[in-house]
Order: structure tokens, then sequence, then C-alpha cells
């Protein structure tokens, strides 16, 4: 739900030149989510840079402190990664700002009690892209967030006309925040660690190549274990 619409937004800030600021988190899920943006939004032509989160200066997810350095370098559109569904009152503040936010994260939407029972509340983003909101369409909800963010630009490479090609180099990075998010290996989901760990056994990026001669596991057969 949503996907295509992110995207579209995406696609029109790029056109329109807009300056984009990706914020993930500081596990494998959220760092290989902001990896997938980056790449695919840097090679459609988009103005951005990113910030992951330092664990103990800034704990979990976007913070108002966050959305203050995007007001002071005025950027124009947020796009969150792993991380947003709970973060009501950093994008309230954005929001005031006149700044866009693209949310997309795969956690559990918050829950508030109220006297007719519990409701669940969404933050105030321009954009949601989470398989656990209401109305969703997809039959697979338990995916991370670094496959929410590849479904998106999935979505802006159909638009504008981006490599087929790049989409797959980012398959053993969905995959391997699958496997560290311990994600259930059923349906799309084993599809994809079982693609994204043929990659990594025969024709691995080069930052992963790097990771797999250091710890001595060329030819040793990566499965999700290593």
């Amino acid at each position: 739900k949503n996907a295509e619409a992110a995207a579209e937004l995406i696609a029109e800030g790029i056109k329109q030149n807009k300056k984009f600021r990706i914020i993930g988190d500081y596990d494998v899920d959220g760092i290989m989510s902001v990896y997938i943006l980056f790449r695919c939004m840097t090679a459609a032509g988009a103005k951005v840079d990113y910030r992951i989160p330092d664990r103990i200066k800034d704990g979990y997810g976007l913070n108002e402190d966050m959305v203050q350095e995007c007001i002071d370098s005025n950027v124009d559109i947020i796009v969150t990664c792993d991380n947003g569904i709970a973060a009501m009152e950093p994008i309230r503040l954005a929001k005031e700002a006149g700044v866009t936010v693209v949310l997309t994260d795969h956690h559990e939407i918050p829950v508030q009690e109220t006297e007719a029972g519990p409701v669940k509340i969404m933050p105030p983003a321009d954009i949601i892209v989470n398989p656990k909101q209401e109305g969703e369409t997809t039959p697979m909800t338990g995916i991370c967030g670094a496959v929410v963010a590849f479904k998106v630009m999935c979505c802006l490479a159909e638009q504008i006309g981006l490599s087929g090609e790049l989409l797959k180099t980012m398959i053993p990075y969905a995959a391997m925040a699958t496997v560290c998010d311990v994600m259930e290996l059923m349906d799309e989901n084993r599809v994809l660690v079982k693609e994204g760990l043929r990659i990594l056994n025969t024709c691995p990026p080069v930052g992963l190549e790097a990771l797999i001669r250091v710890y001595e596991l060329k030819d040793k057969g990566i499965s999700s274990y290593h």
C-alpha cells in the first residue's frame, strides 16, 4: 500500500531538484535500507544524502534533533527507512517547517488506549509505506525495512526507467537484512534470501566481496548462518 505513491512523490521531487535526506537506523536492516534507497535514488538523479543515527547519542529512529538538522540544512524531503512509524512529534515538527516526509517502515503501528478501546495512531507523514497499516494490500506483511525500501525503489524504477540490473544488485542487501532482522523465511522472504545467498556465493558486489575475503568465507558456501 502506498509504495507507488511514495515513488511518484520521490520522482517528482527529483524532477524539481528537491533536496532529499534518508534517515535510517543503526542495525543491519536500517543500514541496508539506507543503502538501497541511496544507491537507487542517486542513480535516478536525486540530490540526496543520508543520516544513520548513533546508537548512544541519538537512540532509535527519527528524533527532533535530526529533524532540526534537516530544517537547518534546507532539506525538502525526508525519507525514513526501518523507522518513523512511532515518531509522532518529530514528524509533526517537520511538517510544521514545511518539510515533506515519506515514511517507509515495517514496525507495528503504535496503539493508543481510548474510552472506545485501542486505536492505531499514525504519524502525520505525507505518505506512509508500512505493511502493518490498515488496508494493506500485500499478502506478505512480515517483511523487513530493507524489503519495504526495495519495493518502493522497484516502483520508482518502473516510473522513471531505472535499470533492472541495478535492482538485481540490491537483492543481496535485502536478503542480508531479512536474515539479520529475523524475518520468517517463508513466501517471498525465502525466495529473496535464496537468490541473495546465490549472488553472495557466486558474484557478490565489491564491498561484500571484501567482507567475505576478510572473514575467509570465499568458496565456503555462505548460508544464513554466516
